[in-house]
């Protein structure tokens, strides 16, 4: 498959899960508020809020570590099925030890100001 092909798929399919996430969100919310209990409800949305605020925090850093990946790939050669060099593995093994404690710094920082606020509010 020619690569604008693979971006044009990746786009499509990165739209459609758009709209299956809202429209699943309009079936699931209902039930929500219908068969849980109000203190497991706020428990829910807190969770729920916790995660969009990492997703809007993030500041980019997965697809900054994507491309910067794929940049590691490339330097070992054009072929996309070519061995890696030891060079590029230990870029990428930096990369991904780097992004994964960036995302857990940010994670906690999260749920700890979630918990201080719904402390707080309580």
């Amino acid at each position: 498959m020619r690569g604008d092909r693979r971006i044009a798929l990746g786009t499509m399919v990165a739209v459609c899960g758009t709209f299956v996430h809202k429209a699943l969100n309009l079936i699931l919310v209902p039930m929500q508020f219908y068969y849980l209990e109000r203190e497991l409800l706020g428990v829910w949305f807190l969770m729920n809020n916790s995660v969009a605020l990492l997703y809007l925090f993030n500041c980019g850093l997965p697809p900054t570590v994507q491309r910067r990946v794929a940049f590691a790939k490339g330097l070992s050669g054009d072929d996309p099925y070519c061995p890696l060099s030891a060079a590029s593995i230990r870029d990428i093994a930096d990369l991904l030890a780097t992004g994964r404690w960036m995302l857990l710094v940010l994670a906690v920082t999260i749920l700890a100001g979630s918990v201080l606020a719904g402390r707080w509010f309580l």
